[in-house]
């Protein structure tokens, strides 16, 4: 049902929620894509941890590629949080 949403083909930064291979350790991870559809896709197939997607999209559909770049870095990394999940961040993709 979530694949069917029209969220989904405008861009936006996301996170993905699951934990590592032991269960022992909660994991995130961050992206951002102009294809989210296709992005998760391809991460069903790569990153087998995930569980849960959060995707951030503008209602007004005004996001640019400058928005997307500053609202990921914006989001926590291991680097900038105390206590935090670990975090694995990738190279950015559009």
């Amino acid at each position: 049902m979530g694949k069917l949403r029209w969220e989904l083909d405008h861009p936006g930064v996301y996170l993905l929620f699951g934990e590592d291979e032991d269960g022992a350790k909660p994991i995130v991870y961050t992206g951002q894509t102009e294809d989210a559809r296709k992005r998760f896709d391809a991460h069903n197939k790569t990153k087998k941890f995930w569980k849960t997607a959060v995707f951030c999209v503008s209602k007004s559909q005004n996001f640019t590629q400058a928005h997307i770049r500053y609202l990921r870095r914006r989001l926590p990394t291991p680097s900038n949080t105390r206590g935090s999940p670990r975090g694995i961040r990738h190279q950015d993709h559009a």
